[in-house]
């Protein structure tokens, strides 16, 4: 299970690092790219390394169960918030 599951995360942040580095490449002008790509960098990194540290602090206060549900939720927020902001995005005008 923790094999299958580093697999996916491996995946997922491959794709996402994909499709980041590919919308830089397609709609950012040739002197902003290095400044386009840290930005992703720090967008993508800060949250990656906060969420599990704030975890874990959580889980040493309230206890495992606690500290895993506010994460699972903390992430269904986010992910339903970028979902949202692709679907309005993409809806015509």
């Amino acid at each position: 299970m923790l094999l299958a599951a580093a697999v996916f995360a491996g995946m997922g942040q491959g794709l996402g690092q994909l499709g980041g580095l590919t919308a830089i490449g397609m709609k950012v002008p040739d002197g902003q790219r290095a400044q386009a790509n840290s930005l992703l960098n720090i967008g993508a990194y800060i949250p990656a390394g906060l969420l599990p540290v704030a975890t874990g602090f959580l889980v040493d206060r309230a206890g495992l169960a606690a500290g895993a549900t506010a994460f699972s939720m903390v992430l269904a927020a986010a992910a339903a918030a970028a979902a949202a902001c692709f679907v309005t995005a993409r809806m015509p005008r």
